[in-house]
């Protein structure tokens, strides 16, 4: 199960540094959300909403991503719908 949660959380980081283009030595933190990360705003969320749901096999409904306000919260969220990582060659 720890192995599961510390793929999605790896898998988590690079999703976000990957949509808002941050170099890989950016450091990221829970408490970070939008106005912490560069890029991320309303386009960016959507971006961000639409690859996650792609990349972890889930969908969110527009209460949970009006809920979304820190990466703590895509984690909580992510764990809570027993996200599974999507391999790239699917």
């Amino acid at each position: 199960m720890q192995q599961k949660i510390n793929s999605v959380n790896n898998n988590l980081d690079k999703l976000i540094r990957e949509i808002f283009v941050l170099p890989q030595d950016y450091v990221l933190h829970d408490s970070m959300g939008p106005g912490d990360i560069p890029g991320w705003d309303s386009l960016g969320m959507i971006n961000l909403i639409n690859s996650l749901q792609e990349q972890f096999h889930i969908e969110m409904s527009l209460l949970e991503i009006a809920g979304i306000s820190s990466i703590k919260d895509l984690r909580n969220l992510l764990e809570s719908k027993d996200a599974i990582v999507k391999n790239r060659n699917e």
